[in-house]
């Protein structure tokens, strides 16, 4: 999350070079890669924990002896020096949060835990996309009425093993972030746990004496698919089949088999599992680009409510604030992430890159929130009028980078008391000045490298809206050079 905003912002080879080893930074994401793996063995990925901390180390040292560098500019006669510079005191801005998240993570996986004193309580806030929940409710709520009137109307004497599966199979389906695409594959595996079970007890089962038999033969055909379940790919399909195979083989004990009974009831889950896909995938199907569209403007709303000083200013500090904002934004990234899966390779990953750049933008507007106060009038003003853009950045984004970046350029200028012979008289209110400055040039850079994903009249919205009638070659436009 916090590397795709980096690289999309593009800072120039020579400021990269004096901040980062790309040695150090590779080494270490190779490392965190394998950490992440779950099929790495435990002692592997000791080692490769052992590794990120040392890369972690080198980074951290040169970015403390670059942000010292910095600090002993704002001495007498390096102010005009510094101010010409801000597109690195943005860059370094970035390397500081990338390197405290990934400090955060290394703390996380540390096999001793912080001290209880260190621990920050922090109540965190879910996404609650009700849409998605009522329309599952619906989908949910239709094809129970179907089945029940099939079973009103047929009088069928296993109508309630219908309705056994349809409704809970409909309760887990609302649970999915898509449940007109997870349908499918919920489906299938039910259908194939209707074909393993009469398979079970006309052949398996009647050879089985004892307990111990009859665990083999049951665990013979659950065991590839709780392997399964260990790839996202198979999971709803080997979810499917577990939940429902046990429950349509019916063992008792003592072991009484009916060959008659299992037919019905997996002709059942198979009528079942058929009107739960015509339901969720047919009659009311998923519609992705129109997710993706409200979503994508649910992005666009909450970094211009941010401008507004909205609710997530009132944490108790700065680290609840940003934590608070990336955890929520993380949320609905994923599930316009999971929308855009159909889009192409290349529209796909810019989609989802500017919506990751919207983390950056809370974050630099947090901070702005909180410098304002600090800082005298007159560049307290400049703040105020970038924030006042920034509120309607959906009308023009580019314009809107524009004036950001001017006033990041005229707000070291513009602090009174500030020339290129001398800083002014309080030395930390003159390094607030320009880390405000380069927070604003780092609000700048990232609308200017995403300006269609905060466009909500722009070719991005237009894709949603008519997808045929859009070029995707002219989809997002970026102007990354100034």
């Amino acid at each position: 999350a916090w590397l795709v905003p980096f690289n999309a912002v593009g800072p120039d080879e020579r400021t990269l070079t004096a901040l980062v080893e790309q040695e150090a930074l590779d080494r270490m994401r190779a490392a965190l890669a394998v950490v992440a793996d779950p099929t790495v063995a435990p002692a592997e990925a000791n080692v490769a924990l052992a590794e990120a901390r040392a890369q972690f180390a080198r980074l951290s040292e040169r970015l403390s002896a670059e942000t010292s560098r910095l600090h002993a500019a704002v001495a007498p006669g390096h102010v005009a020096e510094l101010a010409s510079d801000l597109r690195g005191l943005a860059v370094i801005d970035l390397l500081g949060l990338l390197l405290g998240r990934i400090e955060e993570v290394l703390g996380a996986l540390d096999s001793q835990p912080p001290a209880r004193s260190t621990r920050m309580p922090l109540r965190l806030r879910g996404f609650l996309d009700w849409r998605t929940a009522l329309r599952n409710g619906v989908r949910g709520a239709l094809v129970t009425l179907i089945c029940a009137g099939f079973w009103y109307a047929t009088e069928w004497p296993d109508g309630p093993n219908l309705l056994a599966y349809v409704v809970p199979a409909a309760s887990l389906l609302a649970t999915a972030p898509s449940a007109g695409h997870a349908a499918r594959e919920f489906a299938l595996g039910t259908a194939i746990s209707a074909v393993a079970s009469v398979v079970t007890v006309t052949t398996l089962l009647p050879q089985a004496v004892g307990y111990w038999q009859v665990w083999l033969a049951m665990s013979l055909m659950m065991a590839p698919f709780i392997w399964l379940q260990l790839d996202p790919r198979w999971v709803r399909i080997s979810t499917g089949y577990l939940i429902f195979f046990s429950a349509q083989l019916g063992v008792q004990n003592p072991l009484h088999l009916n060959i008659e009974a299992t037919l019905n009831s997996s002709l059942a889950y198979l009528l079942g599992s058929a009107m739960v896909m015509l339901v969720f995938a047919v009659l009311l199907p998923p519609n992705d680009l129109r997710e993706g569209r409200r979503l994508t403007r649910l992005l666009q709303r909450s970094v211009e409510g941010c401008a507004r000083s909205s609710s997530w200013s009132r944490a108790r500090s700065g680290y609840h604030r940003g934590a608070l904002w990336e955890h929520w934004h993380i949320q609905v990234i994923e599930r316009l992430t999971q929308r855009a899966a159909g889009l192409p390779a290349a529209l796909h990953n810019d989609l989802v890159d500017g919506a990751t750049s919207s983390i950056i933008l809370g974050r630099a507007l947090l901070r702005l929130q909180e410098l304002a106060p600090q800082l005298p009038a007159a560049p307290r003003d400049d703040v105020r009028e970038a924030l006042g853009l920034l509120r309607h950045l959906s009308r023009d984004p580019l314009g809107t980078a524009r004036r950001v970046r001017a006033l990041s350029l005229r707000m070291p200028l513009s602090v009174e008391g500030v020339t290129d012979e001398g800083a002014t008289d309080d030395h930390e209110s003159g390094v607030s000045h320009h880390v405000v400055a380069a927070t604003l040039r780092q609000i700048a850079d990232v609308l200017a490298a995403y300006p269609a994903f905060y466009d909500r009249a722009g070719p991005l919205q237009a894709l949603f809206a008519e997808p045929r009638r859009v070029r995707l070659a002219h989809m997002l436009p970026a102007e990354r050079a100034w």
